[in-house]
């Protein structure tokens, strides 16, 4: 079948649609490889539903430049990652405010996953050389097993069109675009400045470490601001434009001590999480740590194939050989040390242990 004979305009669809109306659920088959013009975009059903109670299906609209006009330094380089970012923020709040739902199960859902307070390369938004390509999941109507023609077209041609005229619409707010991108670009540059002044991690002044709960991703309300100390605090100048400073710990053994409900697990949560780069308002933009930074733990029960921890356990009781020790049921002392000896041929950098969560027994030898 050719690209031509694949394709069909909007018109052609609501009839295709109409025809569907009240059949079995499962003659929506026949959208299958349907290029559908809209004009502004283009888009094709990946994966269609068997059923209006199965996991939704998902749609590709791909939004050429003539139609999104926006700037084309955001289509390369190491801009690319919060560009579609940004958009998949904004992809995610739109689907929410044309969801309402209709029919059976899944029928007229319109999401993707809630983007989390990190930046990163997602598939719902992708650009591939000047086109805008969005994929998200749709729930094509249904009532009990027989399709709801009107409903669908109001889904695949209605709601679409007001999607991509409102990923459209985002070409005017560009300083909000190159604000998350700058802001990106800064936490790029500050991971590459800890490998060229041998840093483990940097923590900027006024960060906001502490999350509003253990299940939460938000800031801490009314939380107090780091503030780093005199012996460690370093001045940095950002790409932006910005001169920042916090504390910058250099690479080596480092231990943090203090009493109880004092922020040990707080400090050493953010420094893990410092791999990630954070949208603006998540309270950890200035923090950073090296790419490869590894949280170890115990983890009494898992399996272990063999791996070599001669190194940290020289006999057990069992006499098993500890260069090359598995186990289906390992102890909370071997799971952890084939968790830093995993971790170290995987090429970590940075290992972080909390004294909470780790085998007391292994690390005080």
């Amino acid at each position: 079948m050719s690209w031509e004979t694949m394709r069909i305009t909007v018109t052609e669809l609501e009839e295709l649609l109409a025809r569907l109306n009240g059949r079995r659920y499962s003659a929506y088959k026949r959208l299958r490889n349907k290029i559908i013009d809209y004009n502004i975009a283009k888009a094709t059903l990946t994966k269609i539903q068997s059923d209006p109670h199965s996991p939704p299906s998902i749609i590709e609209v791909t939004i050429s430049y003539s139609s999104h006009r926006m700037p084309l330094e955001f289509f390369k380089g190491g801009r690319i990652v919060p560009f579609t970012d940004y958009i998949a923020r904004a992809l995610y709040a739109t689907l929410r405010k044309y969801c309402k739902k209709c029919g059976s199960g899944y029928s007229c859902y319109m999401g993707i996953p809630k983007p989390s307070p990190r930046i990163l390369r997602r598939s719902c938004v992708e650009v591939y050389g000047e086109n805008l390509v969005l994929r998200f999941f749709i729930g094509l109507p249904a009532k009990g097993r027989r399709i709801l023609g009107e409903k669908a077209r109001i889904l695949l041609i209605d709601n679409i069109i007001k999607v991509v005229k409102s990923i459209i619409a985002l070409r005017n707010r560009i300083n909000d675009i190159r604000k998350h991108v700058e802001n990106y670009m800064d936490q790029e540059f500050l991971r590459k400045w800890l490998y060229e002044n041998n840093y483990m991690f940097f923590i900027g002044d006024g960060s906001i470490l502490p999350r509003e709960s253990s299940l939460s991703e938000r800031p801490l309300r009314k939380a107090i601001p780091f503030k780093s100390p005199e012996t460690l605090r370093v001045q940095v100048k950002l790409p932006s434009g910005r001169v920042v400073t916090g504390m910058a710990v250099p690479h080596g053994l480092l231990m943090i001590t203090g009493g109880g409900y004092h922020g040990k697990t707080t400090l050493l949560q953010a420094i893990q999480e410092g791999i990630y780069n954070h949208v603006e308002g998540d309270g950890r933009e200035l923090v950073v740590s090296r790419k490869y930074t590894v949280l170890v733990r115990a983890e009494g029960g898992r399996i272990v194939t063999h791996v070599d921890v001669s190194n940290l356990i020289e006999k057990l009781p069992s006499s098993e050989d500890t260069s090359d020790f598995t186990s289906l049921n390992s102890s909370g002392s071997t799971s952890m040390a084939a968790s830093i000896i995993e971790a170290i041929e995987a090429g970590a950098e940075v290992l972080l242990i909390d004294e909470d969560t780790s085998a007391t027994n292994l690390l005080y030898k």
